[in-house]
């Protein structure tokens, strides 16, 4: 997949997220008070369940960087005080 298909895909999630966000905002300002009680536990369960899906992929992920990381080091190690 090309870079530049990653950072479209990025920021369109990032416009997702922002209107998510004020849509939400503009719910809590209903001054409903269950409207403000549904949007705390949906955002929290919203959380926990894609960290939960997310979890195994995130660290697949950073060991895949890693061994980038290691083999664009030539295999013979990270030096950790270059990538400071």
């Amino acid at each position: 997949m090309d870079p530049h298909e990653f950072q479209c895909l990025d920021s369109m999630l990032l416009v997702l997220h922002l209107g998510l966000g004020y849509l939400l905002m503009l719910l809590v300002m209903s001054l409903q008070a269950y409207i403000f009680i549904l949007v705390l536990i949906s955002s929290f369960v919203a959380h926990v369940v894609t960290h939960i899906l997310y979890k195994s992929w995130l660290d697949d992920w950073k060991r895949r960087q890693q061994d980038y990381l290691q083999m664009l080091d030539g295999g013979a190690g990270l030096n950790e005080e270059r990538w400071k």
